[in-house]
């Protein structure tokens, strides 16, 4: 297992896995986007995804929406950290073929951002899980999902 450190976020990964976690708090922004990667959504628009990076592997195949490689006009969505997973979770979904990407403390990234960077491609990433909130940045009002 190894760690590579980007300006904002982490990708924590074994070699050979080609499915990708991104775990993270998220609210949507304005800009869309078209996606270089198949795109597996773990939450409904405008509800909170709830759940720790370990019950993705169960989870999987339920996703709540997927959008193949090349969708375009998707919505983008700011990412921050969730401290509610820790490394010896990311541990036990590594050795399940899933490499996780993290975003640091105290800052925030665009989904954009992570999809656009190079390992995206180096690393072979064929389906990209999305576990974070798909809320309005300023909703007063959460739904749990």
């Amino acid at each position: 297992m190894r760690s590579i450190i980007k300006d904002n976020f982490t990708f924590i990964r074994n070699d050979g896995n080609t499915k990708l976690i991104i775990s993270s708090h998220g609210g949507h922004l304005k800009n869309t986007f078209q996606t270089p990667v198949t795109l597996k959504f773990l939450s409904v628009q405008n509800y909170c995804a709830y759940g720790k990076v370990t019950r993705i592997p169960a989870m999987a195949e339920r996703e709540f929406e997927t959008e193949p490689a090349g969708t375009g006009g998707l919505t983008d969505y700011k990412l921050s950290n969730f401290e509610h997973d820790h490394y010896t979770s990311f541990l036990e979904v590594l050795g399940q073929g899933f490499d996780v990407v993290t975003i640091q403390k105290r800052t925030h990234v665009k989904l954009t951002t992570v999809l656009n960077s190079p390992e995206i491609h180096l690393y072979g990433y064929t389906v990209v899980y999305c576990l974070f909130c798909r809320v309005p940045l300023q909703a007063q009002y959460v739904k749990v999902f």
